[in-house]
């Protein structure tokens, strides 16, 4: 009988194949990471998975692929725990984002997926927001939003976001991306207008 148990603070850094056999259980309370972190990478398990309170699925995720980390486990899954969000080139990639919801698959078990308790670590900030989704009974997706105009702006401010919305829904302006990874990246709807105003330069014309 194969196991693997990756104990409290211990890393498993999972290759393409964990192969402990149909029936046989790889346990997690440390951090299981598919390929190591800042490598989007697919990790095919065969036997069940079983995470625990103390555990941690360290999930890279790739905006500008809108791409992640997979586990595709052949038998059943429990997840407690902790899902652990890391963006791959986070000076870079946001640019790239488009606006809207899209999600991407973290997990697959064929024999059933079960969570409890499971919590997700991600930088949630003004633009972008991240969820744990379960679309079916085998499946752990990743949610995310992005949306440069939130609820919350003032009629201009959001008209400006608006705008900055369908930059980057063309991705036809690369110049701006730099100006949009810095946008991504702050931290509330107030501090986003507070920088939506000093772009507008509505205080400058109110003075004239």
């Amino acid at each position: 009988t194969n196991a693997i148990n990756n104990t409290a603070g211990a890393v498993f850094e999972s290759g393409s194949v964990v192969a402990v056999g149909a029936g046989n259980l790889v346990s997690n309370a440390g951090l299981l990471s598919p390929g190591g972190y800042n490598n989007v990478f697919v990790t095919t398990l065969t036997g069940n998975l079983a995470q625990a309170a103390t555990g941690t699925y360290g999930a890279d995720f790739d905006l500008q692929a809108s791409a992640s980390d997979r586990l595709a486990v052949s038998g059943s899954a429990t997840l407690a725990g902790t899902v652990q969000v890391n963006l791959i080139n986070p000076l870079a990639a946001p640019g790239y984002a488009r606006p809207g919801t899209a999600a991407t698959t973290l997990l697959t078990a064929t024999e059933g997926l079960t969570t409890s308790g499971l919590n997700l670590a991600a930088f949630q900030t003004a633009v972008a927001r991240y969820g744990l989704v379960l679309p079916d009974a085998n499946t752990l997706s990743l949610q995310w939003a992005v949306n440069y105009a939130p609820a919350g702006l003032t009629p201009s401010e959001t008209t400006l976001g608006k705008a900055i919305n369908a930059l980057q829904a063309d991705q036809t302006s690369p110049a701006f991306r730099p100006i949009a990874t810095n946008l991504f990246y702050l931290p509330d709807v107030g501090t986003l207008g507070h920088a939506y105003d000093s772009l507008m330069g509505s205080g400058v014309a109110a003075a004239q």
